[in-house]
């Protein structure tokens, strides 16, 4: 990580937002990574020619003229927010907001993710279906949290900070034991890059291709997805995918918070509302027919 980009991580987990309240790891972990590509010298210039070649999401767009006002003025205030905002390149059009609809798959589309891709996504696209895994989660999992007599994964730390428990089918197991025979892996991360990977390569050091940073693994996920089931996937609407799928087969409320590691119900109308499935049953179930 560049001296720049460490010290605006610093000032962001030390410096809480307007409302008080502190910037969330991810928001973080996000901004780091493009801050950190950023090339020297920086200027204004040079930001909003970087924005123009990479960034599509105005918010993060924001979020660079926020590190911008840090590293030329040493102190972030609505004054010089303003000053460095005006002059900032801001994509003109927001990025898209995908429905409920749009991010649940199909049990096809589904199937195809899990048979159809190339190495390693299969065995990737299982675990994740099965484990229901958000994106950070999954990268840091490593063979010691693994029981494979138990079919079985132990999170270390998941979001809101607690360990947590999931499960993967046999199917999975079988794949999984293949995939760290082949890359002969035998302890420490499965398909995340360490920070000490991550540095060398920006140094010019070679990458597995079936290793990944938070960045590439949601870019890779959203080319397979687009080459496999001709759609934009991103990797978290697995969560949203899985959940529906057991709305519709008529799951309870706390056997979707323990599958998906949910804390409060009403996280379950985000990522499970309704569906060509569910209306079906509905109307099956609870409409009757005048002869």
């Amino acid at each position: 990580m560049k001296s720049f980009t460490k010290a605006y991580v610093k000032y962001l987990q030390e410096t809480p937002k307007k409302g008080g309240r502190p910037y969330s790891p991810v928001t973080i972990r996000n901004r780091s990574y493009m801050v950190d590509r950023l090339k020297e010298p920086i200027t204004l210039e040079s930001v909003n020619t970087f924005i123009k070649n990479n960034i599509k999401h105005q918010s993060m767009a924001r979020a660079m003229g926020h590190f911008l006002c840090f590293y030329l003025y040493g102190k972030i205030d609505k004054t010089l927010l303003k000053k460095v905002g005006d002059k900032l390149y801001i994509p003109p059009e927001q990025a898209k907001q995908y429905t409920h609809w749009e991010k649940v798959l199909t049990e096809e589309e589904k199937e195809k993710l899990c048979t159809q891709t190339k190495e390693p996504f299969p065995v990737i696209f299982r675990f994740l279906f099965d484990t229901m895994l958000r994106k950070s989660e999954f990268l840091s999992i490593k063979v010691e949290d693994i029981d494979f007599d138990k079919n079985s994964v132990v999170l270390q730390r998941i979001k809101g900070g607690n360990p947590d428990l999931r499960f993967f089918h046999g199917t999975t197991k079988q794949m999984l034991v293949s995939y760290l025979e082949k890359e002969k892996i035998k302890k420490g991360l499965i398909f995340g890059l360490s920070q000490e990977e991550i540095e060398r390569i920006k140094k010019g050091s070679k990458s597995s291709k079936n290793k990944f940073s938070n960045y590439t693994f949601w870019y890779r996920v959203n080319q397979v997805a687009k080459e496999t089931i001709n759609k934009k996937f991103n990797p978290h609407w697995i969560r949203s995918t899985e959940a529906q799928q057991m709305r519709d087969m008529g799951a309870d409320d706390f056997s979707m918070m323990q599958r998906g590691g949910w804390k409060d119900r009403s996280v379950l109308d985000v990522y499970s509302r309704s569906s060509v499935v569910s209306k079906k049953k509905a109307f099956d179930n609870f409409s009757k027919e005048v002869k």
